[in-house]
């Protein structure tokens, strides 16, 4: 049903999207803070798994050595 509700709106909301929203309506500092921080380790485990691609693509076994531990 998903197809047909996305296609009959204009803008829909879908997954976390819903939780970011209700905090930049209602200004909770800390439902703000709580959105920034996942952004911030959203960002952080993205930065790692790309060197760790890039460094695997590379033979390079320092940051999985470093992570196994």
């Amino acid at each position: 049903q998903l197809p047909f509700f996305v296609a009959a709106c204009d803008y829909c909301l879908l997954g976390e999207e819903l939780y970011a929203a209700g905090a930049y309506l209602s200004q909770d500092k800390a439902k703000l803070g709580s959105i920034g921080a996942q952004d911030i380790a959203k960002a952080i485990t993205m930065v790692i798994l790309l060197v760790g691609s890039l460094l695997a693509t590379a033979e390079i076994d320092g940051l999985a050595n470093l992570l196994k531990k």
